[in-house]
C-alpha cells in the first residue's frame, strides 16, 4: 500500500478541520432538539409531555421558515451563512438562559430561533461538504452531516443523564456557538462561490490551503477548471428555481432527489429519538403497568426503571452507526445504502410493533410481569437496530445524493427547496407521531412508522439511482434517457448500419446499454415552417442566434436550408456577416452568419453580447481541422460576453453523408463538449445540402429558447 505523502496528510487534515466547523451548527441543533426530547420523558420537566411535543412542532416550522433566509444569506458567501447559522444559536441559547428565571415567551423564541438556526445547517453543511472537499472525500464529507447532529443529541443526553445543572448546559451550549463564529472567520471561502464571482485568485489561495498545495502548485489547474464560470446574472432564488424545474431531466432529479431525502425524514425515526425517553415509558407502561412501581420492576432488569437510560443507549447506538457511515457511503454508494437500510428500518420497527404487542399479551397473564418485560426489552432492542441502521444510511446517503444530482448554479437552490420540503415533513411527523401514540397506542405508531419506511423502500429500490463519481450528466441520462429526439447532452453511434450516419440516440441506464438510431426523413424544402405550424409557431418569441464555424464547414448552405423554397438562392462564401431570419417551433430567429476564414475570426466577438443562442457548425469529414474548430470554440467559449451565460450552444456535425465522415459522438469528443457545464448543449449529425438532421437541431434549440422566454 501507498504511503500517504505529506500533502495529502495535510489536505486531509484541513478538510477534516473544515468538516467539523461547518457542522458545529448542526451540533448546536442536535442539542436543542436533544433538549426538547428530555421534556417528554418520564418526570416530564416543568412542560411534561404536551409541552415537549408543542416544543418540537414549534422548532420544525421555524426552520420551515428559516430555509428562505437561508437562501438570501448564502448569496453574501457561504461563511457569512454558516457564522449567520451559528449567531441564531448563540440567541437560541441566550434565550433560553433568560427563560431559566422566568418567562415562558422567552423559552418558545428560544426554539423559534433553534430552528432558524437549524434551517440553515442542514441546508450549508452538504452544500459546503460538496464544495470544498476532493473527489475522494466528498461523500464521507457530506455524511459528517447527522452525524454532527445525532452528536448533538447524545451530548444532552448524557448531560441529563449525569445530573448536569440547566444553567450550566446552557452557558457551555452558548459558549461553543459563540466561539464558533469567532473561530470560522479564519477559514477559506468555498472556492466554487469565489469563482463564480469572478474572484480567481482568491479561489487559487482557497483550493491550495484545502487541498494542501502551494497556490503555485501546477497540480490545481484540473480542478480549477471544474470550478464555475463568472455568474453575473444575479438571478433571484425564485428565477434559479424556474429555470432549474424547466427542463425535463433536471425537474426529474429534482423530484426523485427531493423524495430520497423527504421521504427518509419523514419515516418514524425523527419522531422516536424526539420523544425517546417518554416513548420507553410508554412501551413499560403498555407492556405491564404492574411493571411501573413493583419489585418485579427491579427483578427485571434495572434499565426497565429507567427509560432515560435506554434513551441514551439509542442515541450512543445512532452516533456509532453514524461514524461507520462516513465509510460506506464511499465505499458502497449511495442507492445501495439508501435501499438497503430503508428495508432493514422498515423491518426492525414493524419487528418492534409486534414484540410490544407479544410483550403486552404475555405480561397481561405473566406473574409479576417478567414476560411483559421480556418483550419491552425485544421491542427496545428492535428500535434500537431501526435507528441505528437508519444512522449507517438512511440519514447520510440521501443528502450525498442531492447534492451529487446538480451543478454548481443549481445545487444550492436544490438544497434549500429540498430543506424546506424536509424542515415542512419533520413538523408533521412529530405532531402525528404522539397523536397517533395516544389514540392507538405506541404499537400502531410503530406500524405507522414501519409502513411508511417499507413504501419508500420500494420507491428507493425501483426510482433511486447510484450517483457517486457520477456527473450530473450521467445522472440525468440514467433518470431520464433524452433517446427519441436526441435532446440530451450527449450522443453516441453505434457505428453498426448506415442509419447512424444522421440522428442517434443514446440510453443509459446505470451505465450505457443500448443505442437505438433513428431515421427522421427530411423534407428539402420548407420543413420548419411545417414544423412551426405543427408546434403552434407563429413568430412567438424574437431571438438573435450567432452561426459560427470555421471557413467551408457549411453554415451557409445550412442556413439556406433553412428558409422558404422562395427565398432560397445561389449559395456564396460569406465575406465579413449576413443576416438572414427563419422560424421554428414557434421562436422567430433572427441569424448572424459570421465568416469563419481565419483573417475574419476576429468579428465574432462583436455579435456576443447580442446572442440569445448559438450554431456551431463543424466539418466532420475534416479531420485535421478539428482542433482548429475546438480552440475556436474554446475561445468563444471564455469570452468575457459568454462565460457564464446560459446560452443555449446546437452544434452540428455537418457533411455526416460525405466519406469517412466522423459521427457525431466521436465529433462530440473531439470538440470537448462534455467539459460544457454552464450552458445546454445539443450535437447533431447533419447534411446542410440535403437537409438530414437539421430540423431536428434547430427543432431542439427552439424548445431551449421557449423554456427560457417562459
Amino acid at each position: 500500500m501507498r504511503a500517504a505523502t505529506s500533502t495529502e496528510i495535510r489536505s486531509a487534515i484541513h478538510q477534516t478541520i473544515v468538516v467539523i466547523l461547518i457542522n458545529v451548527p448542526t451540533i448546536s441543533f442536535g442539542l436543542a432538539l436533544g433538549w426538547v426530547s428530555l421534556a417528554s420523558g418520564e418526570a416530564g420537566g416543568a412542560e411534561g409531555a404536551g409541552g415537549a411535543v408543542a416544543a418540537a412542532v414549534v422548532t420544525f416550522a421555524a426552520s420551515f421558515v428559516g430555509v428562505p433566509l437561508s437562501a438570501k444569506a448564502i448569496t453574501y458567501g457561504r461563511k457569512f451563512a454558516v457564522i449567520a447559522a451559528s449567531a441564531g444559536f448563540v440567541i437560541c441559547w441566550s434565550l433560553k438562559l433568560v427563560a431559566t428565571w422566568g418567562g415562558q415567551w422567552w423559552m418558545v423564541g428560544g426554539r423559534v430561533t433553534a430552528g432558524l438556526g437549524g434551517a440553515a445547517a442542514w441546508a450549508l453543511a452538504p452544500l459546503l461538504a460538496r464544495e470544498m472537499c476532493s473527489d475522494r472525500w466528498r461523500g464521507a464529507a457530506v455524511s459528517a452531516l447527522p452525524l454532527a447532529h445525532n452528536l448533538g443529541v447524545l451530548l444532552m443526553y448524557l448531560a441529563a443523564d449525569a445530573r448536569i445543572p440547566q444553567r450550566t448546559v446552557l452557558w457551555w451550549c452558548l459558549a461553543l456557538s459563540v466561539c464558533h463564529c469567532f473561530v470560522f472567520l479564519l477559514m477559506p471561502e468555498s472556492p466554487s462561490y469565489l469563482a463564480a464571482k469572478g474572484k480567481d485568485e482568491a479561489a487559487r489561495t482557497a483550493l491550495a490551503w484545502l487541498r494542501g498545495r502551494s497556490p503555485l502548485d501546477p497540480k490545481l489547474e484540473d480542478e480549477l477548471k471544474t470550478l464555475p464560470p463568472l455568474d453575473d446574472q444575479h438571478q433571484s432564488s425564485f428565477k434559479l428555481a424556474k429555470e432549474m424545474l424547466a427542463d425535463r431531466q433536471r425537474r426529474v432529479a429534482f423530484i426523485i432527489g427531493g423524495l430520497a431525502v423527504v421521504g427518509q425524514e419523514a419515516c418514524g425515526v425523527l419522531a422516536i429519538l424526539q420523544y425517546a425517553e417518554r416513548m420507553f415509558v410508554l412501551a413499560r407502561d403498555e407492556a405491564n403497568p404492574i411493571l411501573v412501581n413493583s419489585t418485579a420492576a427491579m427483578a427485571a432488569g434495572g434499565e426497565l426503571a429507567s427509560p432515560a437510560r435506554h434513551a441514551l443507549l439509542l442515541g450512543a447506538a445512532q452516533l456509532a452507526a453514524s461514524a461507520l457511515s462516513l465509510y460506506l457511503v464511499e465505499r458502497l454508494g449511495r442507492r445501495l445504502l439508501i435501499v438497503w437500510c430503508a428495508w432493514g428500518v422498515g423491518g426492525a420497527l414493524a419487528t418492534a410493533g409486534v414484540l410490544l404487542g407479544a410483550g403486552r399479551v404475555w405480561g397481561a397473564g405473566a406473574v409479576g410481569g417478567m414476560e411483559g418485560a421480556g418483550g419491552v426489552q425485544g421491542a427496545a432492542l428492535a428500535i434500537a437496530v431501526a435507528v441505528a441502521i437508519d444512522a449507517v444510511g438512511l440519514q447520510p446517503a440521501p443528502y450525498a445524493l442531492l447534492a451529487d444530482m446538480f451543478h454548481y448554479q443549481y445545487r444550492g437552490c436544490a438544497l434549500m427547496l429540498v430543506t424546506a420540503a424536509a424542515c415542512l415533513g419533520n413538523a408533521v411527523e412529530v405532531a402525528v407521531f404522539p397523536v397517533v401514540a395516544a389514540c392507538g397506542g405506541l404499537q400502531a405508531a410503530l406500524a405507522l412508522a414501519a409502513a411508511l419506511t417499507l413504501a419508500y423502500a420500494t420507491f428507493a429500490s425501483f426510482a433511486v439511482p447510484e450517483t457517486r463519481l457520477k456527473t450530473p450528466e450521467d445522472i440525468y441520462e440514467a433518470l431520464s434517457p433524452r433517446d427519441r429526439r436526441c435532446d440530451g447532452v450527449k450522443v453516441k453511434d453505434c457505428g453498426t448500419s448506415d442509419r447512424c450516419k444522421e440522428t442517434v440516440c443514446t440510453r443509459f441506464y446505470q451505465h450505457l446499454v443500448c443505442y437505438y438510431c433513428i431515421r427522421h426523413p427530411v423534407e428539402p424544402m420548407g420543413l420548419l415552417d411545417k414544423l412551426s405550424v405543427w408546434l403552434g409557431g407563429g413568430g412567438g418569441a424574437a431571438v438573435t442566434v450567432l452561426v459560427l464555424g470555421l471557413d467551408n464547414s457549411g453554415k451557409s448552405t445550412l442556413l439556406a436550408a433553412l428558409r422558404p423554397p422562395e427565398r432560397r438562392g445561389e449559395t456564396l462564401p460569406t465575406v465579413a456577416h449576413e443576416q438572414g431570419t427563419f422560424q421554428s417551433g414557434g421562436v422567430s430567429f433572427s441569424a448572424w452568419d459570421v465568416s469563419g476564414a481565419a483573417r475574419m475570426r476576429a468579428l465574432w466577438e462583436r455579435h456576443y453580447r447580442s446572442a440569445d443562442a448559438v450554431i456551431f457548425v463543424v466539418d466532420s469529414a475534416d479531420h485535421l481541422r478539428l482542433v482548429v474548430a475546438r480552440e475556436e470554440l474554446q475561445l468563444m467559449l471564455a469570452h468575457p460576453d459568454m462565460c457564464g451565460r446560459r446560452v443555449p450552444l446546437l452544434l452540428f456535425a455537418n457533411k455526416s453523408d460525405a466519406p469517412h465522415a466522423l459521427p457525431a459522438a466521436q465529433v462530440a469528443a473531439a470538440l470537448g463538449l462534455e467539459r460544457i457545464l454552464d450552458k445546454p448543449w445539443h450535437v447533431c449529425a447533419s447534411s446542410a445540402l440535403s437537409g438530414a438532421g437539421v430540423a431536428d437541431g434547430v427543432a431542439w434549440l427552439a424548445r431551449q429558447l421557449r423554456e427560457q422566454k417562459h
